[in-house]
């Protein structure tokens, strides 16, 4: 029904406004953003990237923290929270597309990253311009967040390539592959923590592992593609856990708890992956080999060679800041002393 208007304020001392000009002049009376030199990065874990003066490369920056990314949190190796080598790897090949040189030649892991429980750190990607044979050079830095006086440690170091020569190559279409025995995992990831990997559920997705000759086989799956990665950390460490697995099943040679160090000839075929087929090929000792192809078989991507080291706890320290001089305190106070000039009184009882 219509509502008669007049009659409703008929009885109501009513005086006309005018309406606020605000909303229908378009007059914007809010300060405008400055702008600045930088822009976001599309990159789960990168925050924004500037392109140096003078010619000398480019500078991603990012925030890790188990707060923000809770799932870095489920990588736990001898008790740290350690950021996994497939996390720096990703970091590399997302820069390293961006500027025109998507392949990993080279990349280095020197020093863990190891994340605190609380807070978090503050990371930066550098890449150079390209030299005489269009390769780049990369760093990967970090330091504790929220000091400015903080030393930076850098992490990795590598190089990048615009060639595609080390493409991957298809698993195979029959799969598994005639010969293949599958290892029974059972409670792989319950034997992997008392060797001193404690994978969370984020880490988790190991599937199934045959052996094929000296090749170990493997499916994997990522319990988690929300985030826009060209291959998601957790699949990529997934895909490596076969070794592991095998060895602390009894059916391979245990060994102490080794990283990821050396990754040379990686590169991407395919990104967006939520399942892998994994072959795993041994190039010496602590070296290997790794073939990613999607359910049908194809070409996801491949590392010529992986190379893993022993770690210690001594090298697992998470980065540490200098506590400021400055901090609230409660002091408790007896109520009736003075306190500052002033008397404090209690409630009086009678």
């Amino acid at each position: 029904a219509t509502v008669d208007w007049p009659a409703l304020f008929d009885a109501v001392p009513a005086t006309r406004v005018d309406l606020p000009t605000y909303a229908f002049q378009r007059q914007r009376y809010w300060l405008r953003p400055r702008r600045r030199d930088t822009s976001s990065s599309a990159h789960p874990l990168l925050g924004a990237v500037v392109s140096l003066a003078g010619g000398e490369g480019r500078v991603w920056t990012g925030r890790l923290s188990v707060q923000e990314q809770p799932w870095l949190a489920d990588h736990v190796v001898l008790g740290a929270v350690v950021v996994a080598g497939a996390v720096f790897v990703e970091l590399a090949l997302h820069a390293g597309a961006e500027v025109g040189t998507p392949v990993i030649r080279e990349l280095v892991l020197q020093t863990p990253l190891v994340l605190p429980e609380h807070g978090g750190v503050q990371v930066q990607i550098s890449i150079a311009e390209p030299g005489d044979t269009g390769d780049r050079t990369l760093k990967i830095y970090s330091r504790p967040d929220g000091d400015a006086d903080a030393v930076w440690t850098q992490h990795a170091a590598g190089v990048l390539a615009a060639d595609n020569a080390a493409a991957g190559e298809a698993v195979g279409d029959i799969w598994p592959p005639s010969g293949a025995v599958e290892v029974a995992l059972g409670d792989a990831y319950e034997r992997l923590a008392r060797h001193g990997y404690e994978y969370g559920p984020a880490f988790q997705g190991l599937r199934r592992v045959w052996r094929h000759g000296d090749d170990l086989l493997a499916e994997v799956s990522s319990p988690d593609t929300s985030d826009d990665f060209l291959v998601h950390p957790a699949l990529l460490d997934a895909a490596l856990q076969a070794v592991l697995a095998v060895a602390a099943s009894g059916e391979g040679d245990a060994a102490s708890v080794s990283l990821p160090f050396a990754w040379n000839g990686v590169s991407l075929n395919a990104s967006g992956a939520d399942f892998l087929r994994v072959r795993l090929s041994p190039r010496g000792v602590g070296a290997m080999s790794v073939a990613l192809a999607d359910r049908d078989g194809q070409p996801v991507g491949s590392v010529r060679s992986l190379v893993t080291r022993p770690v210690s706890t001594d090298q697992l320290t998470p980065p540490t800041s200098i506590d400021s001089l400055y901090a609230v305190e409660w002091q408790p106070v007896a109520l009736g002393e003075p306190v500052g000039g002033f008397e404090t009184y209690g409630p009086q009882v009678s």
